[in-house]
């Protein structure tokens, strides 16, 4: 499942996500947050920015 699609799923926004990256030392801005989940760039900057969203997600899902 996509980053937009668990986002969707939890009722959560892409300005959520990008206030809980910022929790975890994550500092992005929402355009990038925006090219990195649409995949428009691939680089391991970009993975990083995926695994510590998918790690969100999996921590609120629990916590759902």
């Amino acid at each position: 499942m996509t980053i937009k699609e668990e986002l969707k799923k939890l009722g959560k926004t892409q300005v959520w996500l990008i206030q809980e990256l910022r929790k975890e030392g994550v500092n992005i801005t929402p355009p990038y947050l925006s090219i990195v989940i649409n995949g428009v760039i691939n680089t391991p900057s970009a993975d990083r920015v995926k695994s510590a969203c998918y790690a969100i997600l999996a921590r609120e899902k629990q916590n759902a």
